[in-house]
């Protein structure tokens, strides 16, 4: 049937304006699918700002390691920086990482030769710069041995002859002017160094001679000690009352500002395996008492630890020119052992 050029025209129209109304109102509904889909995704994102804000600034949050920045690039090359001198003119060598969160001072051997903590304290201050982006929330400074003068002479006194863990001062107040120009330079250092990091725990790594190995922590640290002694089936020891006075941690914990705790190595461990062994312990010792932190940890390596331990720790060919004294006490007798 033949359709008049009226009726064509008036069917065409019909046609273009159904498909302009259904793009107009497609376009708005997708226009406006498009500004709610925007407007929500500001909404989650200042959600997510406020949230991170306000954990940031909790301060009952503990403070853990973050993983951020996986693959940035390390602040150059590692180096230690000589902070002072010994009175023989060895150099006092420190390290630092981190630039925010827990304070952690780490102090290597008092004992100078003692190869298997002094390797121990350098891989830990290699491994903290080479990953301080992914160690977030620390801020550690490492002193890499408190006898230069022994780790030069292999020996585990000081070039004047002295034992350093028997000259701390005893009592816990402050150290007056002329009790201080007593006490053998390195010692002096540290307490300055002290003074000046306000470090919230001091971690002291030495080797012991007990086979089992051996960590005494002072109160703010027990709970991680007792954790940590348990995963390396170390002997625990409370600080200060199980060292003899006059020792760094006898004088630390008893300053009363901050934590101490000391991870005595098995003095047969050998160097060169130490890190494998105990390091992922001692960053967990970093890690501000965040017992997740230290759980997921111990979960995966505890048992590879565990197995290296038993096939590593091995006598290391009297590596020593003598065993590193004991510096704990017999609580009953109270008379140091090993002397």
């Amino acid at each position: 049937m033949a359709q008049s050029p009226l009726t064509i025209t008036l069917r065409h129209f019909t046609w273009v304006s159904g498909l302009s109304a259904c793009f107009l109102f497609n376009g708005c509904a997708t226009l406006i699918h498009s500004s709610a889909s925007r407007l929500i995704a500001d909404e989650h994102s200042e959600s997510r700002r406020r949230s991170s804000h306000s954990q940031l600034n909790d301060p009952f949050r503990p403070r853990t390691p973050a993983v951020q920045e996986l693959h940035a690039p390390a602040r150059g090359p590692f180096s230690w920086t000589t902070a002072a001198t010994t009175a023989a003119g060895e150099p006092l060598q420190i390290a630092a990482a981190g630039d925010g969160g827990f304070r952690s001072l780490i102090v290597g051997s008092v004992g100078g030769h003692d190869p298997v903590a002094v390797k121990l304290t350098e891989d830990l201050a290699r491994y903290l710069h080479d990953n301080q982006v992914i160690m977030g929330g620390v801020d550690t400074t490492i002193l890499r041995t408190l006898n230069p003068d022994g780790l030069k002479q292999h020996k585990h006194n000081n070039a004047d002859g002295v034992y350093l863990n028997n000259l701390f001062p005893i009592h816990r107040g402050k150290v007056s002017i002329a009790q201080r120009r007593q006490l053998p330079k390195e010692i002096q250092f540290l307490i300055d160094l002290i003074s000046e990091q306000h470090p919230q725990r001091i971690v002291h790594i030495r080797t012991v001679r007990d086979s089992d190995g051996m960590l005494a922590v002072s109160q703010g640290a027990t709970d991680t000690g007792h954790e940590v002694a348990e995963w390396l089936d170390f002997r625990l020891r409370n600080l200060p009352q199980d060292v003899s006075r006059g020792t760094l941690e006898s004088w630390a914990a008893q300053r009363g500002d901050c934590a101490v705790i000391t991870i005595g190595i098995p003095h047969q461990t050998k160097a060169k395996d130490a890190w494998e062994l105990y390091g992922d312990a001692i960053l967990s010792l970093l890690m501000d008492g965040d017992s997740e932190s230290r759980q997921l940890a111990r979960e995966q390596k505890q048992q590879r630890s565990a197995n290296r331990r038993n096939e590593w720790t091995q006598p290391n060919d009297n590596s020593f020119d003598e065993i590193f004294r004991d510096d704990s006490v017999d609580r009953k007798s109270d008379k140091q052992l090993f002397d």
